[in-house]
């Protein structure tokens, strides 16, 4: 039996590459939405090992991650489901599914531009940008360092 080595992959976040957070309102599961998204954005997010969190009492809950790493270290694109079973990531922000775009130089224009692509995308009934200020430090841990 051969073994797998396991490769990690540090992101270093400089000035000069931004990260963006983005809630999606959709009544469809998040592999879905990264099905659709695939083509329309010209990606290819694929399942990723899950969120791990601790919810209630001290057990880990797992929430499903879809993620695009084709382009690492410059640029990625991760969909996190914000529940599993009746647990949620985020709380205030229940049927909220969570984007994560790392590119290099932000644009408004480009913020913008995705923004309106993934609202064209069937069963999505919002798409906003979420300040990271607004996450409380132990979620913004548990996203940030996805990889």
């Amino acid at each position: 039996m051969s073994r797998e080595k396991t490769r990690k992959h540090s992101l270093d976040i400089g000035e000069e590459t931004a990260v963006s957070l983005f809630g999606i309102v959709t009544s469809e599961p998040v592999y879905k939405i990264a099905l659709y998204m695939n083509p329309l954005l010209g990606i290819s997010m694929k399942s990723s090992s899950p969120v791990e969190a601790a919810i209630t009492d001290g057990r880990k809950t797992e929430f499903p991650r879809f993620a695009d790493l084709s382009h690492l270290p410059d640029s990625w694109t991760a969909i996190v489901s914000n529940r599993h079973d009746n647990q949620f990531l985020l709380k205030k922000l229940r049927n909220v599914d969570l984007l994560l775009v790392r590119y290099p130089c932000e644009t408004a224009e480009g913020a913008f531009t995705l923004t309106n692509s993934i609202r064209e995308i069937k069963g999505v009934s919002a798409v906003f940008e979420i300040e990271s200020g607004q996450l409380d430090p132990g979620t913004r841990e548990l996203l940030y360092p996805l990889f």
